[in-house]
């Protein structure tokens, strides 16, 4: 990055991700893992990782970031179940800086115990893993089985070699580190976003229910930028239309506020909250 903002004109470093060499050239769902597929570059809480979850290869690549961008390299790469379809990823705390500003000391020291987790939404199988990171090395642990984002029973749809109808998108973590929302995509009249706790000791995760998002395809989604983020934004690329729920910073629960809808954007990917 140049010092009036702007980036250098020429690439500095560039990584290229392939299928992993021990396993099969085409993973699962053959019409979306016939190669890698990065969907997703995030920088780590502490900023000296990239993490890079790959849809195609069933993998999230870590990137070392050196002093210098030739010093970067990929330190690991985690492999999840064949199929799971990695999409993006989030981290728990989200940093020293960040998380001052939006808890201050004593709910940090409350909801925190030293831990940084990792929670990977997977588009393919509509589940949420969640990780320990190893701040030293950038590796993840996964811990525990995949959790689907779906109700029990409800079918995902689609054929196995296709992919999935239901799939998920975005995942978002509430300040206080209690809370996990996860966008569902692919049901015919109205999709949804999903709620689960996480347990502030472990990093675990458990599903508490969804609701209805007001519209389909929500590709994205956005907590306001309050210490307590008390409001939630879905955008829906299908449908066209954002929508403002409020949240209960108590049950994680979220409630569509009447009136607070907004029409006529077609191909919506993004809705997200200005500083204020």
């Amino acid at each position: 990055i140049q010092k009036d903002g702007s980036l250098s004109p020429e690439v500095s470093e560039r990584f290229n991700f392939t299928r992993p060499a021990n396993g099969p050239p085409v993973g699962p769902v053959t019409s979306r893992q016939d190669h890698s597929y990065a969907h997703e570059v995030v920088t780590s809480p502490d900023g000296r990782f990239v993490y890079v979850p790959d849809l195609g290869a069933d993998q999230v690549h870590v990137i070392s970031i050196g002093p210098k961008c030739s010093d970067s390299k990929v330190a690991s790469s985690t492999t999840v179940s064949p199929g799971n379809g990695p999409r993006h990823i989030g981290f728990y705390p989200p940093g020293k800086s960040t998380l001052a500003g939006m808890l201050g000391t004593h709910d940090e020291m409350h909801h925190h115990v030293g831990k940084t987790n990792a929670y990977l939404s997977c588009e393919l199988s509509s589940s949420l893993i969640p990780f320990e990171v190893d701040t030293k090395t950038g590796a993840l642990k996964q811990i525990g089985d995949p959790v689907p984002s779906v109700p029990p029973g409800t079918p995902l749809g689609g054929t196995p070699t296709g992919g999935p109808q239901r799939t998920v998108a975005e995942v978002a973590i509430s300040p206080d580190g209690r809370f996990i929302y996860v966008s569902d995509r692919g049901d015919s009249e109205e999709d949804h976003v999903t709620i689960y706790s996480r347990d502030v000791k472990t990093g675990a995760v458990k599903w508490l229910k969804w609701v209805p998002s007001g519209g389909r395809n929500p590709r994205h989604f956005s907590l306001s930028l309050d210490k307590e983020a008390r409001y939630l934004a879905v955008g829906h690329q299908d449908t066209g239309n954002a929508v403002i729920f409020e949240r209960d910073v108590k049950t994680g629960d979220i409630k569509r506020i009447e009136g607070a809808e907004y029409k006529g954007f077609p191909k919506l990917a993004f809705t997200g909250f200005a500083p204020f």
